[in-house]
């Protein structure tokens, strides 16, 4: 929100849809939260910041536009955009949310009970132990999705060496056969 304020005009817009870009590829490359509704919501937020930003020079060409009509339909359009996104927004934060605070609140134990046994004492001290408790749950989720990964890429990898060691046997083989064969391939 700086640039509104250190520049004026076209270089305040064009600043802030710079900035809420290199965020939206930032955010893409490294999901920066514990659970995936966190991100879908924080990236849902962004593109509807970007939306609306990029909005606005038609807003500013539609100032000075002669045709009112059609300016007031686009105006409407445009408007009635943001406030579908802003719902949208709130709608995805609301739920994701909402799933948190289940996940939190009822703990998806076999007999019931919460993770820990123990007596932990006054009601905020379960809470807080329930919220650790999400996000070690998410943070092993994602280290369990992050080692899948890895195994197909080291799959693809030993595909890839064993696709190559076909080839070159193949040529060894075609060479050991005739003395032509390395010329016509």
């Amino acid at each position: 929100m700086v640039a509104f304020f250190a520049f004026e005009g076209q270089e305040s817009w064009l600043l802030a849809i710079l900035v809420i870009g290199i965020a939206l590829v930032v955010h893409a490359a490294f999901r920066p939260f514990e659970a995936p509704l966190t991100d879908m919501t924080e990236m849902f937020s962004l593109v509807a910041n970007l939306v609306l930003l990029v909005s606005v020079p038609v807003y500013v060409i539609l100032q000075d536009s002669a045709d009112t009509e059609r300016a007031v339909r686009v105006v409407w359009f445009l408007e009635g955009l943001a406030v579908a996104l802003i719902l949208g927004v709130c709608t995805v934060a609301g739920y994701a949310q909402l799933h948190i605070f289940r996940v939190v609140a009822h703990d998806d134990q076999p007999d019931g009970d919460s993770k820990d046994a123990a007596d932990l004492g006054d009601l905020e001290m379960r809470d807080d132990e329930s919220r650790a408790g999400y996000k070690q749950r998410m943070l092993q989720q994602r280290l369990e999705q992050a080692r899948a990964e890895v195994e197909l890429l080291e799959q693809s990898v030993a595909s890839y060496r064993t696709y190559q060691q076909h080839e070159l046997d193949e040529v060894r083989h075609c060479k050991s056969l005739s003395p032509l064969c390395g010329a016509i391939s």
